[in-house]
């Protein structure tokens, strides 16, 4: 059980050190693991398929495979060698890295300004990320862009 609960540990402190957008909470009486992936893969929809084919490791996760609202969430199980559980932690913050390097992804975010005393609330405002930049774009040039589908 120490081990284990030092598994746990571990993964809290590898994903607030490398991973700080995913959610994680050590759980009270299991040996899986569920973490909210959706932060770091917003535009990933399979999440153990690109784990899978682009990172080699193998998880569970998704609304196909267990209840209707796990939705970016993968399970991960801590029973093993902690060098195992850092490989493939590893391997997952690469493969999310290099996606979101080479992609581009729009996040729906609500943002305010203030003129003479009066606040505005404009939504939606795109923000769109390139590589390690991010520029905010109004919804006039989203379109004009033809970004939206």
């Amino acid at each position: 059980k120490t081990y284990l609960d030092e598994n746990f540990m571990f993964v809290k402190e590898y994903l607030a050190e490398h991973l700080p957008a995913a959610v994680f909470s050590v759980p009270e009486a299991t040996y899986l693991a569920w973490v909210n992936l959706k932060g770091c893969l917003p535009d990933v929809a399979d999440l153990p398929g690109f784990f899978a084919n682009n990172a080699g490791v193998l998880l569970e996760g998704g609304n196909d495979l267990f209840v209707g609202n796990a939705e970016g969430y993968v399970r991960l199980n801590l029973a093993m060698p902690r060098s195992i559980i850092k490989t493939g932690l590893e391997r997952m913050t690469e493969a999310i890295e290099k996606h979101n390097k080479q992609s581009k992804y729009i996040i729906k975010r609500p943002c305010s300004f203030s003129r003479m005393g009066k606040v505005f609330l404009v939504y939606p405002v795109y923000l769109i990320f390139y590589s390690s930049t991010c520029s905010m774009e109004s919804n006039a040039q989203v379109r004009s862009r033809r970004i939206l589908q």
